[in-house]
């Protein structure tokens, strides 16, 4: 650029024509604005377009990504609605023929309900006693309740209880009637499995057991 001025000035045609001197400020002021203009839109595109090739971050030198925590199981909890138990008596107690009443738990043994199951029964269903003892202290029970009113009384018994592992539960319940004219008769054993869900325990599917 002060070359070119140097050689301009120097030259005759511009000490004789005052027009060329005005044409020699003109392109100097030109010259000189340009390169700067050409120097500072490259740099500002050149910015623009790096933001949007930005590779994704990566985890620290050292440390594996971590992926999402998977679903738990939560919803199956005590506190997250019925348990498998109370969805399988609730089940076996309305499909029976005929429909009970009043309900014995075989206290003290392997096929007795929990005292948490027994409550639901009670809440949902009707009074539920416990069927222990001596048999005249099953004898005095039994005559207490045919006193109260001619109720279908049946005695139900926990046949197995199989959970396989936290999402899976397999439940099979049968009895059979006590007192009146029912005395005697055996309820059908039914087997009921039970799956974890989004929102809770659903019973999937519900097997008869013949002659059971």
């Amino acid at each position: 650029m002060s070359n070119l001025r140097s050689a301009f000035l120097s030259s005759p045609a511009v000490h004789r024509s005052p027009v060329a001197v005005v044409t020699l400020a003109l392109a100097i002021a030109y010259l000189a604005a340009a390169p700067a203009q050409a120097s500072t839109q490259p740099k500002h595109a050149l910015g623009n377009q790096a933001t949007l090739q930005q590779p994704p971050a990566k985890p620290p030198a050292g440390k594996a990504a971590v992926a999402p925590p998977a679903p738990s199981h939560g919803a199956c909890t005590p506190l997250a609605g019925k348990l498998p138990m109370e969805l399988a008596l609730r089940h076996f107690v309305k499909v029976a023929v005929p429909l009970p009443r009043r309900f014995l738990i075989a206290a003290g043994t392997d096929s007795a309900l929990s005292d948490t199951d027994m409550k639901a029964l009670v809440a949902e269903f009707g009074p539920t006693y416990y069927y222990a003892g001596s048999e005249a202290s099953k004898a005095k029970l039994r005559d207490k309740l045919t006193t109260i009113g001619p109720w279908p009384v049946m005695l139900i018994v926990k046949r197995s209880d199989k959970k396989v592992g936290t999402t899976l539960e397999i439940i099979r319940l049968g009895g059979h009637y006590v007192t009146g004219e029912f005395d005697g008769k055996s309820a059908i054993t039914r087997e009921y499995t039970l799956t974890c869900g989004v929102d809770g325990w659903i019973l999937k599917g519900v097997k008869e057991e013949k002659g059971a």
